[in-house]
């Protein structure tokens, strides 16, 4: 991935947001794809600790070829596949709660399946409070040429490379713009 720079910067008292253009490149350099990626931080409520991301992503494929989007260890496994917007939260939002549209609950419930949002719940280890965040996809998604897809992992995932980083993971893999509320 390279940061190819910023098309739009704009920050007012209500709102920051930015269109970033970026180049996919492979392992060995080979330039396979331009992403245009726009985010908007607005309608912040400080008191509630409340406010939302707005997050969408456009790529281009600049190859002859068909992009494929994994990883090796989505290779062969069901219901596997990390593409899009993935949130990882911290250790405590390791055994909250999910709930997506349909009153699809829980990681079993939720796996391979689409709802247009997902919310995660879960109290704090060590303070006195609780943290929501809703993954919605944008009303536009409908008429997406590929469909919008949710999924959640609450189970032990294998350590990350930094001591301290989190591992329960909320993916959405938006085909245009994902709208995020975070409170």
């Amino acid at each position: 991935m390279r940061h190819d720079g910023f098309e739009t910067l704009d920050v007012t008292r209500d709102r920051l947001s930015f269109t970033e253009r970026l180049s996919w490149l492979s392992h060995h350099g080979e330039y396979w794809c331009d992403e245009r990626r726009e985010i908007a931080a607005h309608s912040v409520e400080a008191a509630a600790g409340a406010g939302a991301l707005d997050w969408s992503i456009h790529l281009t494929n600049v190859r002859a070829e068909p992009l494929r989007f994994g990883s090796p260890t989505t290779a062969g496994r069901e219901l596997a596949g990390y593409t899009g917007l993935h949130w990882r939260g911290p250790r405590d939002f390791n055994q909250g709660t999910v709930l997506a549209d349909g009153g699809l609950t829980g990681e079993a419930d939720t796996m391979g399946h689409q709802a247009p949002w997902l919310s995660f719940s879960t109290l704090h280890d060590e303070v006195d409070a609780f943290s929501t965040l809703v993954f919605a996809h944008a009303p536009e998604n409908a008429d997406a040429i590929h469909e919008s897809h949710c999924s959640y992992a609450n189970s032990p995932r294998p350590p990350s490379p930094s001591p301290g980083l989190p591992t329960t993971s909320s993916s959405c893999r938006p085909a245009s713009p994902s709208r995020t509320a975070i409170e």
